[in-house]
Order: structure tokens, then sequence, then C-alpha cells
């Protein structure tokens, strides 16, 4: 393992689809949002995705880089609105994702008077914005209700640990939620919630600098460790 860079378990997914707010810790305990009925959904692009030990490049147009670590499921058979107790015959499998945003991006200044100036896509969708890895997972048995815990430092300081036993959906009920609106591909990518601890959430708010080392971490998922890169002043643009 020392003598090979491993890539993205999942190289080249159709949908990388998230998950919002699906922790309370994330929400600042505001349990009684509308999305525990029907979570809120975007998509990161899938020319985000990076693997476990890559760096992650902050582009000049952001200035409040945060880091968001996830469990992310992948499909592994296609559907469309699936049912929860069926969403087993689905997956894949698991991995470690880092839901990387440039915050200042994904809600501009003025985005307040009108949801629409929203820029979360924008903002969530830099290459380099989606660490994941270093393995899959493969589910035991046909069971969709596998418990993992997971956390996030920065510089070697604890700054988000989590259980996704404290998810308010499980991943059978995200399956379930997404695929009634979406349909799912083998290899998409669903990023289920993170928990609090994101840099936004201090105050002052911390956000990712040049140089900071982000390690996140999960016994049963394995270890992905980021660097922090400021992007060239002259980056090859395609």
């Amino acid at each position: 393992m020392a003598e090979v860079q491993l890539g993205p378990p999942i190289p080249d997914p159709g949908q990388v689809i998230a998950v919002g707010f699906n922790y309370d810790t994330h929400t600042d305990g505001q349990s009684d949002l509308p999305q525990r009925a029907a979570p809120v959904v975007f998509m990161k692009s899938p020319t985000s995705i990076s693997g476990p030990n890559d760096p992650v490049v902050r582009p000049a147009a952001t200035r409040a880089l945060d880091y968001e670590v996830e469990v992310a499921v992948v499909i592994g058979r296609p559907g469309y609105r699936i049912r929860s107790e069926q969403a087993a015959d689905h997956i894949a499998g698991y991995m470690l994702a880092n839901d990387i945003t440039a915050r200042d991006v994904a809600l501009p200044h003025g985005f307040d008077s009108s949801p629409l100036q929203a820029q979360i896509i924008r903002g969530k969708g830099y290459p380099t914005f989606c660490p994941t890895g270093p393995w899959l997972l493969a589910p035991e048995a046909d069971t969709a209700d596998a418990t993992f815990g997971f956390e996030l430092s920065v510089n070697a300081e604890l700054r988000q640990a989590g259980s996704t036993k404290d998810m308010a959906l499980g991943f059978a009920q995200i399956i379930e939620s997404v695929s009634a609106t979406l349909a799912l591909r083998t290899g998409d990518i669903i990023l289920t919630g993170t928990p609090g601890g994101c840099g936004f959430q201090f105050d002052p708010p911390r956000y990712l600098q040049a140089g900071d080392v982000i390690e996140a971490r999960s016994q049963q998922l394995g270890t992905m460790r980021s660097i922090v890169c400021d992007e060239p002043a002259d980056v090859f643009r395609r």
C-alpha cells in the first residue's frame, strides 16, 4: 500500500447525490425540520471526485473553504422508486467521503433575498471537492442497517465525530426518498450527511487554509488524508 497511489473507488460516477441536514448536530438541533419527511437533496459534480490521498485544491474564488466528512453509499443495482425494504438489494457498498464546500461561492452575498440565488452546485462542484475512499466496503448479508463510526481532524485537531446510528434517515430510507424522484444507476454515489463541527459552525469560522492536513477516519472504512493547496495562478483550463 505504501508503494501505490490509490484513486477513488468509483472514479467516474454518473451521479453524486448528497443529502443535507441528516444529523441534528449539523442543524443546531432543529429536529422538527421538514426534511425529516422529505430530506434536502442536492448534487455534486461527478468531476469533483478525487482519491483518498489526493490534494484538495482551493480555488482563488473562495476564502471560506470547508469540510464535511460523510459516509457514502454506492448503488450497485439500478432502480427507481425503490422501497426501503428493498434498498439492500441495490447497495454495492459504503465508503468515506468529504463534501468539500466553498461556502462563500455556494451562498453568495444577497442569496437571503432569493433562494434561487444560492449556488450550491458551484460551491460544491470544483475538482477535488469530493475525496472518497480508500476502499469500498461491501455490505454484510442482505442488510441496509450497517452502522459506521467516523471522524475528521484538521492538523491533528479533532473537528468532527459521529456515527451513522445518529442519522435522521438511515441508508434504506435515504435510498427510498432519493429514488422517489431520481432514477439511480449502477455506480451512483449518495452522500448521507455530516455531523456538527464544520468550519462554519465555529465562532469565528475556522475555514481551511493552504497547507492544512485533513484526515478522515473510520474503523471500518479506512483513512483518507488530504493536504490543502491553493490553485496555481496559471492553472490549465480546458
